[in-house]
């Protein structure tokens, strides 16, 4: 879904207030848009420092005047919402950490009232979904594995109508990180290939005499239930020794409903045609992108190969400046990456916004 139209007056919106959380009734406000204009963009949460972060079941509401936009949870990206100059939006949250300073993010476009366009929310994985990684209610089995060394492949036994499996784990002994790369593959004989197979992801930063916390929800293929029960090979590899617990669950999940962090920003330059330039590389989950591509040149966005966006400004005429919002849960792969593409002597600009986690 398109934030506004871009136009003369289009201006990128970057709005932030703050609070000390009290953990109950705590109400960010922001300031209504000038006089002639709407402002459209997505609203994250987050915390001042890497030690502090949005509790995991923080739920946050928005409100635009009367109107009740949704409510989303934890440190996830919700929006876009859009305000205008008789408008306020105000977030009120349940559950953030007491004491602590908390900022809300508003990020999109500012623009003139006369070229925007009406928005809607997208659709949102939505309060305890998105960043919930306890057991959600489908849970029938459980299983610790303790003290496995890095590459070293552990048989786990799960019944046979598990349909997700979900592994939350953490580091046991310096040097302290996170995984590189998890493995989940299915025990026949022979072995076949992995059916999940890249980094997790990420839910607690490292830091000195700290462990991080990771979770991989990793739907088991069709077609390979019956018998008693499933056997499944995992190997995690990282800089540590790792512990962790196997849960199952009757329905099936993606992974994707873990990409709700706060968004992140990419920026490259080129001047001068060039093959490719990797801005952003998998996995992630892309939200926006936007050129500027000024007179002289072509710029083209590519996603594996396939344009999915371009601007061309000849000689002589003024820049162009194309963008996109990616749908909802747009997820990068692990291995692809969002490329641009020159043609000329001129210079163009890519940005890209994204979330991982």
């Amino acid at each position: 879904m398109s934030i506004g139209l871009l136009s003369t007056g289009s201006q990128q919106l970057n709005q932030t207030t703050s609070l000390v959380a009290t953990g109950t009734n705590d109400v960010f406000t922001f300031q209504n848009p000038p006089t002639g204009y709407v402002w459209s963009g997505t609203l994250s949460v987050t915390a001042p420092s890497v030690s502090q972060q949005v509790p995991i079941g923080a739920l946050m509401t928005a409100n635009v005047g009367a109107t009740s936009w949704g409510e989303w949870g934890g440190n996830s990206v919700f929006g876009p919402v859009q305000a205008n100059q008789n408008q306020q939006l105000v977030v009120t949250a349940q559950g953030l950490t007491a004491g602590v300073t908390y900022l809300l993010n508003w990020i999109g476009s500012s623009d003139p009232a006369q070229v925007v366009q009406p928005l809607f929310p997208a659709a949102n994985s939505t309060a305890l979904t998105a960043q919930t990684f306890v057991p959600p209610p489908g849970v029938i089995y459980t299983t610790p594995v303790a003290g496995i060394a890095s590459g070293v492949e552990t048989l786990v036994t799960v019944p046979a109508n598990v349909r997700t499996l979900m592994i939350q784990g953490q580091g046991l002994v310096g040097p302290y990180g996170p995984p590189t790369n998890v493995e989940l593959r299915l025990n026949f004989t022979p072995p076949t290939g992995a059916f999940y197979n890249q980094p997790p992801y990420y839910l607690t930063p490292t830091g000195a005499g700290t462990f991080g916390t990771f979770v991989v929800f990793a739907p088991i293929p069709v077609g390979i239930y019956g018998g008693a029960a499933t056997v499944i090979g995992v190997t995690i590899t990282g800089p540590t020794a790792f512990q962790y617990n196997v849960f199952g669950d009757t329905a099936q999940y993606n992974e994707n409903v873990f990409y709700n962090g706060v968004a992140k920003g990419a920026q490259t330059t080129i001047t001068g045609g060039t093959a490719g330039f990797a801005i952003v590389s998998g996995p992630c989950r892309l939200l926006t992108a936007e050129l500027d591509v000024l007179p002289g040149n072509i710029g083209t966005l590519q996603l594996n190969g396939t344009g999915i966006l371009r601007g061309d400004a000849a000689a002589g005429t003024n820049s162009v400046t194309p963008s996109i919002s990616f749908p909802p849960n747009t997820i990068l792969p692990l291995g692809q990456t969002l490329q641009l593409v020159s043609t000329g002597a001129g210079t163009v600009i890519a940005s890209v916004t994204y979330s991982y986690p």
